[in-house]
Parts: structure tokens; C-alpha cells; sequence
């Protein structure tokens, strides 16, 4: 047999090359000059003890970051929602993001419309804000929760919706360009300006019903208005009601 010089460690040998000092002795030997490392105690016992406190002092800081997660609301400064005008819809492509043929979220897979035409729903709306502001949405835009936008689970993005609130009558058009909400039986997420136009912010839910908007016949619509109001303006007047 050839002859490397290589022998077998005999029992232990392991054990004392790289357990023979604690892994606290390792710690302080990195942070501490070789002539300024305290004398360290060489026992098992001190280890575990080292160990297990810097695991307690892990899980307090977990615990307090856990504490100071952000909470969703709205923001501090006022905002007069009736400033904010309502989406206008356009035409717009698909958003690269978001329109997959499924996805799933919470334990459930949902469809993805392949479109939005003629489609209205009846529900319960929510809305979002500070803890999701800038935040990117589904579609790739941030989220900003000064702007006329919604999220909901199964439309196109984008989806222009005309949003009435059942308890007072009151409508807004937003554009959906994020995916949500998956809490409940909730049909639609809406910014915090949306729902503070809808006077909704009080508990937080209403029930609504949206609709979808077709943006080319919504800008036919727009045209036609004009035209007659400029028509209806322009119109003569009769003499007999004309003044002297």
C-alpha cells in the first residue's frame, strides 16, 4: 500500500480541532485585538448561554419592529377631495403588468377578464392609503392615493369605472390599475380620495355599484355634450323675446 504519511484522526480529534474553543471565543477573537481579547470562559455551558441571549435579544427587536409595522389610513394633512377632478377616460393598450390569464392570492386563484365591456357589479367597497402610497401596483404605476384609482381582481388594467355609492348617490370615475382587494366579499378597493369624494370615510366600507366605462364611446359622448351646449348658446333669439 502506498505510503502518503496521511493517518486516520483517531476518536475526538475533531471534536477538540474545532469545538475545543467556543463560538463565543470566535466572536470576540474578530471584534477584540489579539491584545485586547478578555479572558473568555472555554465552556459549553457559557456558549449556550451566549446563544441563547442573543436569540432573546433577536426576537425583542423582531417583536418591537413588529409593533412599529405602518397601519393604513389616511393621511395627516387635509385634503379637499372636491379639488381632485375624476379620471378621464381614454384609450389606453393593456398595462404590461397585471393581465395574466390567472393568478392566485390568498389561497385562491382568480380569472383575469379579457374585457371590461358591459361589465357591472354590485358590492362592498373599500379603500386604501398612506401604508401603500408610492407603492407600485399591479400594473407597474405607483400608487397614489391623491389620484382618481381602484384595484379590483378580475378587470383589465386599465379599466375606467363610474363608482356610485348606494347610501348617498354620489359617483366618481376612477381607473383601475392595481389588483385587490382580497379581503371578504369586498368588489372594489378604492384610493383615499375616491372614497372621500363618495363620503365613505367614516366606516370605511359602503356599498356601490360600478360600471364599466367604454372610453371611445365616453368621448363621443363628451363631444356630442359640447357640441349642443355651444349650440344651444349660440342659438338666436327670437325678437318677440329679444330686448329693444
Amino acid at each position: 500500500m502506498l505510503n502518503t504519511g496521511w493517518k486516520r484522526p483517531s476518536a475526538g480529534t475533531f471534536e477538540r480541532r474545532f469545538f475545543g474553543k467556543t463560538l463565543t471565543y470566535y466572536v470576540y477573537a474578530r471584534i477584540f485585538p489579539k491584545n485586547l481579547r478578555p479572558n473568555l470562559p472555554r465552556s459549553r455551558a457559557f456558549d449556550v448561554y451566549v446563544v441563547g441571549l442573543l436569540l432573546l435579544v433577536g426576537s425583542l427587536f423582531t417583536l418591537s419592529g413588529c409593533s412599529h409595522v405602518q397601519q393604513d389610513g389616511a393621511p395627516n394633512f387635509y385634503v379637499d377631495e372636491r379639488k381632485v377632478p375624476d379620471a378621464v377616460p381614454k384609450c389606453e393598450p393593456l398595462a404590461k403588468y397585471g393581465n395574466m390569464r390567472s393568478y392566485y392570492a390568498r389561497g385562491k386563484r382568480y380569472y383575469v377578464l379579457r374585457s371590461s365591456k358591459n361589465y357591472e357589479a354590485t358590492g362592498t367597497a373599500s379603500w386604501y392609503g398612506t401604508r401603500f402610497h408610492r407603492v407600485r401596483t399591479s400594473s407597474g404605476e405607483r400608487y397614489n392615493m391623491l389620484a382618481m384609482t381602484a384595484a379590483h381582481k378580475t378587470l383589465p388594467l386599465p379599466t375606467y369605472l363610474e363608482v356610485t355609492n348606494l347610501k348617498n348617490g354620489r359617483k366618481v370615475i376612477v381607473k383601475v390599475n392595481d389588483r385587490g382587494p382580497f379581503h371578504g366579499n369586498r368588489i372594489i378597493d378604492l384610493s383615499y380620495v375616491a372614497a372621500k369624494k363618495l363620503h365613505m370615510m367614516g366606516h370605511g366600507t359602503t356599498v356601490v355599484h360600478i360600471k364599466a366605462i367604454d372610453p371611445a364611446t365616453y368621448r363621443e359622448h363628451l363631444w356630442f355634450g359640447s357640441n349642443r351646449q355651444l349650440a344651444h348658446r349660440h342659438k338666436k333669439i327670437p325678437r318677440h323675446f329679444a330686448r329693444n
